[in-house]
């Protein structure tokens, strides 16, 4: 038996021994990569099992990409209280994203993208206080981005691109409008959203991020005016395709009216401005990232 240099000694626990049963079960596993997870509950944390990691016999860490496991996650992994990071990114693994995501309150990272996972962003992933990266790029999602996100405050990366959603996400199938949520995550440094169904006026809140270095809803259906705060930063490239919006470019003209800004959106714009003129807590270690140009691989533990 392999032991890990860094187990405490403490074996898994009866219900986190159950809980990787029942996910083992429900992913297929052509090149038998989970074939070390057997039935020694010594295993599992000691370092016999690829992928886990433990701490004082609860796992902390599933970490399994680029493995070719398909099938679906089960639902039991509401039973991994302390897990911190799930990594199964570049698999095949299909269905919908466990509802029970969003009851796990030391969630840091979740990284999922370039599946083949279906259905809509469980609106409980928003209620995991510790959240700080959740990839869930080039699936197949639908639906809208869920409102709960407002709350995930130590966010920094939320990647929904080459999904078919409408907010958050590169060349996805979202729909509906550019939500304010956004509005309220002010560290926010880059907002992706290409090739989507996203409909509505861009938030005039968003020229007033300062960090805001990368922005792009090119090739959806939103319409209005482009907020002139974002043509000062950000090119046309960063708004082509979307046949009803105008001032970007030379070839679309500016309406001759404001976009409306919401009650909610010129509040938050009046407080942020001045925040970002006095306060000092404003930090590159706390930028939100919507694109999959950060590597949290080993960063999140």
């Amino acid at each position: 038996m392999i032991w890990r240099v860094d187990w405490d000694g403490v074996v898994v626990t009866e219900a986190d021994y159950q809980a990787l049963e029942a996910f083992k079960h429900d992913l297929t596993d052509p090149k038998g990569v989970l074939r070390s997870w057997n039935d020694s509950t010594y295993g599992a944390c000691s370092g016999g099992w690829v992928g886990i990691k433990c701490a004082q016999g609860q796992v902390i860490v599933i970490q399994l990409p680029w493995r070719e496991l398909g099938g679906r996650i089960t639902e039991k992994n509401g039973q991994f209280q302390p897990l911190r990071k799930l990594s199964l990114h570049n698999n095949v693994i299909g269905g919908s994203i466990p509802v029970s995501f969003g009851f796990l309150p030391n969630h840091r990272g979740v990284q999922l993208f370039n599946n083949r996972f279906s259905g809509s962003i469980p609106s409980s992933l928003g209620l995991c206080p510790l959240l700080l990266a959740l990839d869930l790029g080039n699936s197949s999602l639908s639906g809208e981005i869920p409102s709960s996100f407002v709350n995930s405050t130590k966010l920094f990366r939320l990647d929904l691109s080459f999904d078919r959603l409408t907010v958050l996400l590169r060349h996805n199938q979202i729909e509906g409008g550019i939500p304010v949520i956004t509005s309220n995550i002010s560290s926010l440094k880059e907002l992706d959203l290409f090739l989507n169904n996203l409909s509505g006026e861009i938030p005039v809140s968003l020229g007033y991020f300062p960090n805001l270095d990368s922005f792009n809803v090119s090739y959806n259906h939103v319409s209005g005016t482009a907020p002139p705060e974002l043509l000062q930063k950000f090119n046309s490239s960063s708004f082509l395709g979307n046949s009803r919006l105008c001032g970007y470019s030379a070839s679309t003209p500016a309406l001759h009216h404001h976009p409306q800004v919401n009650h909610t959106e010129k509040t938050w714009s009046k407080r942020y401005t001045h925040l970002s003129r006095d306060s000092p807590h404003h930090s590159a270690n706390n930028l939100l990232h919507f694109t999959l140009l950060l590597d949290t691989e080993n960063k999140i533990h």
